[in-house]
């Protein structure tokens, strides 16, 4: 445990990184199951970013079973009460900005005394008028997605997805009973299951 504090201390939030919850909820995420490489130097930053995101997910809603970021937004919009878009955590592709500067972060506290031998530009930094800031890592949604739908079915025509001849999206009440494969768009979802985005 005491390997893997500065990695916690790192990846939950700190002077250069966002903040993803407590210090305590880090530790109850049993972080030595997921950060143990994770700082070190000559290790896969691929692998330590898969399993940091891990991480990252029971820190956020620990022991449901979800191991990635895309996925954690559907389940919160579908199964939690009065949640918004805007009340959603980041995705895969916006977390993994985080866990580079995380990972960078950690060597240079685990490395403080010695070796500085890597650069902030391939950690989820850039520069910008001679300062290094974070990498913005975000995607927007195509203009197709703008809006989603409180159908279960979509199965009548004031459906706001069928109005505009859209596909339905991973937000549209629909996709919350995906497994039964209760929508009738006839322009089919945008996901073929959740979190996974067919169009780009």
């Amino acid at each position: 445990m005491c390997e893997v504090l500065p990695a916690t201390h790192v990846s939950t939030g700190c002077d250069i990184t966002s903040k993803f919850d407590t210090k305590a909820a880090g530790i109850k995420a049993e972080p030595v199951l997921y950060l143990n490489d994770f700082g070190i130097a000559h290790t896969d930053v691929q692998d330590c970013v898969q399993n940091a995101e891990k991480f990252l997910v029971q820190v956020l809603n620990r022991g449901h079973g979800i191991e990635t970021m895309d996925r954690l937004p559907f389940n919160w919009y579908h199964h939690r009460k009065s949640m918004t878009i805007n009340d959603l955590p980041p995705t895969s592709y916006a977390t993994e900005g985080h866990i580079q500067r995380a990972f960078y972060a950690t060597y240079m506290q685990v490395n403080c005394l010695g070796d500085f031998s890597l650069n902030p530009q391939d950690y989820g930094f850039t520069m910008e008028s001679e300062c290094l800031v974070p990498k913005k890592c975000h995607r927007n949604l195509p203009d197709e997605v703008s809006l989603k739908c409180n159908c279960v079915k979509c199965a009548i025509r004031c459906c706001p997805c069928r109005d505009r001849n859209v596909r339905c999206c991973m937000f549209c009440k629909c996709q919350a009973y995906s497994q039964c494969n209760q929508c009738k768009n006839p322009n089919g979802v945008i996901f073929d299951k959740v979190g996974v985005l067919l169009a780009k």
